[in-house]
């Protein structure tokens, strides 16, 4: 099984995205965790009364740190 492409540089060739400054292939993944962070807590947020309801305060502390390692690593 192969590894996804990278959402944000998908158009990409796995040989074009080995030569990405490393910088940005780490921006890019952590990217890639808070879109998929954020669908996650959409769906439980529209599934609601839901028995993974549970998971959403954990999902959310994932986003937000995420987040803020985004940010540091940027500026």
């Amino acid at each position: 099984m192969s590894a996804p492409m990278p959402k944000a540089l998908d158009g990409l060739s796995i040989i074009e995205w080995a030569y990405v400054p490393f910088h940005e292939r780490v921006a890019d993944q952590m990217a890639n965790v808070l879109f998929e962070a954020d669908q996650l807590l959409q769906m439980l947020e529209t599934e609601g009364d839901t028995p993974l309801a549970w998971l959403e305060p954990d999902i959310r502390t994932v986003y937000e740190r995420v987040d803020v390692l985004l940010h540091k690593i940027s500026d």
